[in-house]
């Protein structure tokens, strides 16, 4: 097609139609076009693949295009010249500039706009591997697992060795970085209702982990710099972020599953977004190693704690550090926001928790039985119970109304160094020197001891349905425990 008009009746609309209604009319046609919807049906698929083509490409063109501007009737020139009449910018032809699109369509969540600016860059450039592999992430993202294995299978073939988010950077393809399947490593618990159903190998010792809502995407961090993502269906690595230059201490995912923040030995956070992998801010405030993150659930501030002894939190849109908060006498080793948003906690090294108001910046007040360091934090989904991991290997469970110490379970091997609580029952689980085990809250009472890591488990987390459970080591293994 070359007539701007043509594209306009397309997409059903008038010529001169706004940028909104030309998105719109285009994402409801892709929708009823899209190829998948004739599974059973070859011909048909064929139709649309066509269809979709001439779709994007009217979409292409008429979001570069750019009517000429009427002028008011004094001003027009008495005859007519070529200068006068409209020009059009017809639809771009170069494959960078599809890509570039795709990577703005996918950080608004358009996949499927996405893809197929993809698409129309390699019917441009057939050889366009970094494409095939941009492409293979977002049909990874929307579960379309064969097509991803194909694209980079492609991507591969066509000499593209490198992680798709961090340029210049090895993706490290060997046997180690893949998952593999041990349905032998059971728990070897006074009960069998957890199991590990999958092992996953990175190629370091693993400080961290976060897994997002959907279940779908699994977030590590570790000794080698980097942060790792690994998709929770196939447990395959799909990419890796490259930036920190001292192991990744902490990293959390926002609650919309957007946003990633990494806290590093390097002294610096940096925020990433996750669908893109592209590095929006590094956030450079603190003078020693961070060694916990926390993403408010409004997705407005970002809180950091530091060997610096401080807390510091930060306005995520601007970057700009909002407050520094004081009073622990050593190391932060961990924050914690409640899941309503409207109190945080810090742990320290100093045997101290500390509770402020997210709001004002408050302080509330202090916890202060001091007995041990506390390593780790972690808030319950109604927002009154606080856990707290200690180096002497007790869990203490206090109310935030009220301030009583309602639990001390006591049983773990070594310190503690995770506490995650299940977000539907009524049980909470700790990790220690390379077992984890499973309580329950109200007695207390031990249920489950799950061993299978050959070295200090270093972070734990339940999926949002409840259903998994992932444990982080410095064995540079994530187990997957299910329920059995």
């Amino acid at each position: 097609m070359d007539n701007i008009q043509q594209y306009y009746e397309l997409l059903g609309l008038k010529v001169g139609a706004s940028q909104v209604e030309i998105k719109q009319a285009y994402r409801q046609l892709v929708k009823r076009w899209h190829p998948d919807r004739f599974p059973q049906n070859p011909s048909q698929q064929q139709a649309a693949e066509e269809k979709i083509k001439q779709l994007n490409e009217a979409y292409q063109a008429l979001k570069s295009y750019e009517p000429e501007m009427k002028s008011d009737p004094s001003d027009r020139p008495t005859t007519r010249s070529p200068s006068n009449r409209p020009t059009y910018t017809t639809a771009p032809t170069s494959a960078e500039v599809f890509y570039d699109r795709a990577g703005e369509e996918a950080k608004e969540r358009n996949y499927e706009e996405a893809i197929e600016c993809l698409n129309a860059a390699i019917r441009i450039n057939p050889n366009y591997a970094e494409a095939y592999r941009y492409r293979g992430f977002l049909y990874s993202v929307l579960g379309f697992e064969r097509r991803a294995e194909a694209d980079l299978r492609k991507a591969k073939d066509l000499g593209l060795g490198k992680s798709p988010y961090s340029p210049g950077v090895s993706s490290r393809p060997s046997p180690k970085s893949s998952a593999n399947r041990s349905p032998g490593n059971s728990s070897q618990s006074t009960s069998q209702a957890w199991i590990c159903v999958h092992t996953i190998t990175d190629q370091s010792a693993i400080n961290s982990l976060a897994i997002g809502r959907s279940r779908s995407l699994l977030v590590s961090g570790g000794e080698d710099h980097t942060v790792n993502l690994w998709n929770l269906q196939t447990y395959k690595q799909i990419g890796s972020l490259a930036g920190h230059t001292a192991p990744v201490l902490s990293v959390c995912l926002s609650e919309d599953g957007k946003l990633l923040a990494s806290g590093s030995q390097d002294y610096s956070i940096k925020l990433w977004h996750i669908e893109t992998g592209s590095l929006l801010k590094t956030f450079t405030g603190h003078t020693a190693a961070v060694g916990s993150v926390v993403i408010s659930p409004d997705r407005q501030i970002l809180l950091s704690g530091s060997a610096d002894r401080t807390v510091q939190a930060w306005h995520l849109g601007s970057g700009k550090l909002l407050q520094t908060f004081i009073g622990h006498t050593a190391s932060v080793h961990a924050v914690a926001i409640s899941p309503n948003g409207k109190l945080f906690a810090s742990g320290s090294a100093d045997q101290s928790i500390r509770l402020w108001e997210m709001r004002t910046g408050q302080f509330l007040g202090a916890f202060n039985q001091r007995t041990s360091p506390v390593l780790c934090l972690a808030i319950n989904p109604n927002s009154k119970t606080l856990a707290a991991g200690e180096a002497d290997g007790t869990v203490k469970l206090w109310d935030l109304q009220t301030g009583q110490l309602l639990h001390r379970i006591q049983g773990q091997q070594g310190s503690i160094q995770a506490v995650a609580f299940h977000p539907k029952e009524q049980t909470i689980a700790s990790s220690g020197n390379g077992t984890i085990q499973i309580w329950h809250l109200t007695s207390g009472k031990l249920l489950n001891t799950l061993s299978a890591h050959q070295d200090r488990v270093t972070s734990l987390a339940f999926s949002a349905d409840g259903s998994l459970l992932i444990s982080s080591s410095r064995d540079q293994t994530m187990k997957v425990w299910q329920r059995r």
